[in-house]
């Protein structure tokens, strides 16, 4: 039943996504090309910003995953745990570096593209194509925008675990020391 609900669940975002692209293509015609290099240039911004943030975490706060990756020597349950976190953090760095390679192709075939006079009688096309492009875009960067706070809630979850282990060893502890005093009077 479960397997059944991930691919009804896979079914209906397609349609969605199919459905929004097909809008933006549509309405994406109207929208010039002016408008969309301004949406491109917040894109280039934001995708900076992800890929420093991560690049942080990435430095900062697991500094221990890359060694570990590559060590020899460590076991392959801590490499495992290391990979996963270097997933973590480098997935979004790789679509911040598409999102960045995209806006400078941009810019490069958009001086281009106007240059031709074949290509005028099909600019609405070219921008409809254009802003569905930028659509796509925008979601991976809003998807990457919420995945930059992930690292530091497995850091948060982390921390909650160990927490309680150790209060469960610390009641453990003076409930024995409790009962050993019992037992003595």
């Amino acid at each position: 039943m479960q397997y059944g609900r991930k691919i009804l669940l896979g079914v209906i975002v397609f349609s969605i996504l199919t459905v929004a692209l097909c809008l933006c293509f549509h309405f994406g015609k109207a929208i010039p090309i002016g408008t969309q290099k301004e949406i491109v240039e917040l894109l280039l911004t934001v995708a900076s910003i992800v890929f420093g943030i991560m690049g942080v975490w990435l430095a900062v706060v697991f500094p221990n995953s890359l060694s570990i990756a590559f060590d020899r020597e460590a076991e392959i349950k801590d490499k495992k745990e290391a990979l996963k976190d270097l997933r973590f953090l480098t997935l979004p760095m790789i679509i911040s570096a598409i999102i960045i390679c995209y806006v400078l192709l941009f810019h490069l075939l958009h001086p281009i593209v106007v240059n031709f006079s074949f290509l005028l009688t099909y600019i609405p096309l070219i921008r409809g194509l254009s802003f569905s492009i930028i659509s796509v875009i925008v979601i991976m960067q809003i998807w990457t925008l919420i995945y930059i706070f992930a690292p530091g809630e497995k850091l948060r979850i982390k921390a909650l675990i160990q927490m309680k282990k150790e209060e469960r060893g610390r009641g453990l502890n003076s409930e024995t020391q409790s009962l050993k005093k019992m037992s003595k009077d």
